[in-house]
């Protein structure tokens, strides 16, 4: 009798040696997987703040380029009332100029000036020279307002493109979150894991304390 009780304990004993070496090779696989996630964890938050970093990059430079932008917009405004302001200022003079050199046709055409040139002929060229200086100024403003037409046309194809990144770098981070929470719900998980892990060990070893009792 004695002999069958001292078989029992035995078995007992090992089968509580077994459970309790199986409880900790459990414990250590769950926490293996505890610092795997929490690895993990960091590694989205750190790429979490990157994201947000370059959002705020991001849409400091769309603010600034949107700033510029509207600057442009005014000077292309500013220089389209001037032009057509300078246009409509030349057809008044070139009204007032052909208006006086019909007049000094009329009045001088027989004065001669020199052995070959009429008075006429000299107003002319004067006449002449007066246009193309008028015209010159208006090519200038031309080419002035076509190269801020060039500059805004290039701040809107950038300011779409960095819209276009401004909208991706919010889908990284709405991404990234949600990763995280599913890492938060996970890592919670392992945690309950743990606890129930170690209160099993506990329990074994108080069985296995009692069995040796």
């Amino acid at each position: 009798m004695e002999a069958t009780n001292l078989v029992d304990f035995g078995n007992k004993f090992q089968e509580r040696t077994q459970q309790l070496q199986a409880a900790q090779a459990h414990l250590e696989e769950v926490r293996q997987k505890w610092q795997t996630s929490q690895e993990l964890l960091q590694e989205h938050e750190t790429k979490s703040r990157e994201a947000r970093q370059q959002l705020l990059q991001t849409t400091s430079r769309c603010n600034r380029i949107e700033w510029e932008y509207n600057q442009l917009q005014e000077t292309v405004r500013d220089c389209q009332e001037k032009t057509a302001k300078s246009v409509q200022q030349k057809q008044e003079l070139d009204l007032h100029l052909q208006e006086e050199q019909e007049n000094w046709k009329q009045n001088v055409e027989g004065a001669i000036l020199a052995p070959h040139m009429t008075l006429t002929d000299l107003y002319q060229n004067c006449w002449e020279a007066q246009v193309q200086a008028k015209q010159m100024s208006l090519r200038e403003r031309e080419d002035c307002r076509n190269e801020l037409q060039r500059r805004i046309d290039q701040m809107s194809r950038e300011r779409i493109w960095l819209d276009q990144q401004k909208v991706q770098v919010e889908r990284d981070i709405e991404t990234a979150q949600q990763h995280n929470q599913r890492q938060d719900e996970h890592l919670a998980q392992l945690a309950k894991q743990v606890r129930e892990a170690l209160e099993k060990r506990a329990r074994l070893r108080e069985q296995l304390r009692q069995s040796q009792d």
